[in-house]
């Protein structure tokens, strides 16, 4: 809950029990409790009283917005099939940047592009950034996105006009593989090597590139096979990482694992590969106490839809909204609803990172708690930051 990082030496370690000073010392830090101390109970209090501190956000800097909800892919598992398809025309492409001109007054602004396919309405992007950046708005950006028409030119474009750093960049396995289930609109006949070229095109211009490996119990052989011709390809590049994300049974395809013995063996041999070839992506470690879920819970971050609808939460196409931008009105019902917490589970009792854990009980993601293997991979996550923050301190006291 703390944030803090110590160090013992082994000496340290072996005299715990009895060294009054040292438990001393590590009972100020916050590292060691009475027994009866109700750790749940204080990490409740703490978050509520961070957010009285913060209070309601006066501005809105973090923006999601979708140029539209088509795609050129038609992956089976996208959580977004049978959503209506929208697409944002140029005069509410303006009216959009004029709304986050007003909304952020001034501060600077994150830009995520979301869809549907985001590069599907390059002309929307386009007209947003160049109005930006006429009415002298600092903004950057990120982006998920297939990869399909991230052809060099519009990377160049990216980097420099939408001042985007960052792209996340799904491969589902290798040539064949990702072409049957990517399944993409006009059936090109080599989609996978155009998608590996626009990604090396990306980090020519400088963006960071995540690929993102979505792996079920259909794929997870053949994406063994493809970090091995990722690592040809671009081991050693500074800016491409690559995150795995087994793909759970609420998605529109059940090809989820028959057990999860079998998933987290497929993970960790999966996982393992790209961490000896250093592609690995680690999350930084948060200093600060975590008092938000996502961005869904918190007053600084708003989705715009393609056709100007206000929303909490990205993977909520369908409503219900909080807002529009040519309206100020705002459900301060539904925003309220989206902090609520849910009850906590039995196995939220003896969770080592139930401080940093925020469970909002309108989240599809969180509405039946985390498994077994979830709630693993999280712990080891943040034991993963924490020693990412070791490794650089031991660099700056050599």
């Amino acid at each position: 809950m703390t944030g803090c990082l110590l160090q013992l030496s082994p000496t340290e370690v072996a005299v715990l029990d009895t060294d009054t000073s040292l438990r001393s010392q590590l009972a100020e830090r916050w590292f060691i409790v009475p027994p009866e101390f109700d750790e749940r109970k204080h990490a409740r209090e703490v978050r509520h009283v961070l957010r009285l501190m913060q209070g309601t956000k006066k501005h809105v800097t973090s923006f999601t917005v979708l140029p539209t909800t088509a795609c050129n892919a038609r992956c089976a598992y996208c959580f977004e099939q049978g959503a209506p398809i929208l697409t944002m025309d140029e005069p509410m492409a303006h009216r959009v940047a004029d709304y986050i001109a007003t909304a952020s007054s001034g501060e600077k602004v994150s830009i995520s592009w979301f869809g549907g396919e985001p590069l599907c309405n390059i002309p929307a992007i386009r007209t947003i950034c160049r109005d930006l950046r006429q009415r002298s708005v600092p903004f950057d950006g990120i982006m998920t996105s297939n990869g399909y028409y991230l052809t060099p030119s519009v990377a160049r474009e990216a980097r420099e006009d939408w001042h985007l750093n960052r792209i996340q960049i799904t491969l589902d396995g290798t040539k064949d593989v990702y072409k049957r289930i990517k399944r993409y609109v006009g059936n090109p006949e080599d989609p996978f090597s155009r998608v590996v070229s626009n990604i090396e095109a990306a980090l020519n211009s400088g963006i960071h590139v995540t690929i993102r490996l979505n792996m079920d119990r259909e794929n997870a052989d053949n994406l063994y096979q493809l970090v091995d011709q990722l690592k040809e390809l671009f081991a050693g590049q500074k800016d491409c990482s690559i995150v795995i994300m087994p793909l759970r049974a609420f998605t529109c395809r059940n090809n989820d694992f028959f057990d999860l013995d079998q998933k987290e063996a497929a993970y960790r041999k999966l996982a393992g590969k790209v961490a000896k070839y250093g592609m690995i992506e680690t999350s930084p470690f948060n200093r600060a106490l975590q008092i938000n879920r996502c961005k869904a819970d918190n007053d600084g971050c708003e989705v715009i839809l393609p056709d100007g609808h206000i929303g909490k939460c990205e993977h909520r196409l369908e409503g219900p909204y909080v807002g529009h931008i040519d309206s100020p009105k705002r459900d301060a019902a539904l925003i309220s609803a989206w902090k609520q917490e849910q009850p906590e589970f039995p196995t939220c009792e003896d969770c080592p990172i139930f401080p940093v854990c925020i469970r909002t009980s309108d989240c599809d993601w969180m509405k039946h708690g985390c498994d077994e293997l979830d709630r693993k991979f999280r712990i080891e996550k943040h034991c993963n930051g924490a020693l990412s923050i070791y490794r650089q301190w031991q660099e700056t006291h050599r």
